[in-house]
C-alpha cells in the first residue's frame, strides 16, 4: 500500500494518482514485493530541513529522506 501525505501548501500542485502511479512503477523496477507498503510526503524545505535535523543530525534541506523498513512511526 502506498501512502500519499501533501502539505496543504502543494495540494494544487500535485496530483496524487500520478505520484502512486509513479510510485507504482519505481516499486515495480525496483523490485519491491507488491504488498510493499511506505509512504511518500510532499512538503517544503522547512519540514524537510526540521526532520533531517531531527533525525539525521544534519542542519540543512535536502531532496529525500527515506528510513529503514525495519523503523516504525
Amino acid at each position: 500500500m502506498i501512502h500519499i501525505q501533501v502539505d496543504n501548501a502543494y495540494w494544487s500542485v500535485v496530483k496524487t494518482p500520478e505520484v502512486r502511479q509513479a510510485a507504482k512503477v519505481a516499486a515495480s523496477l525496483a523490485g519491491m514485493p507488491a504488498e510493499a507498503e511506505f509512504t511518500i510526503v510532499i512538503t517544503g524545505d522547512e519540514e524537510v530541513h526540521a526532520l533531517n535535523a531531527e533525525f539525521r543530525h544534519v542542519d540543512d534541506t535536502t531532496d529525500v529522506l527515506s528510513f529503514p523498513a525495519s523503523e516504525h512511526d
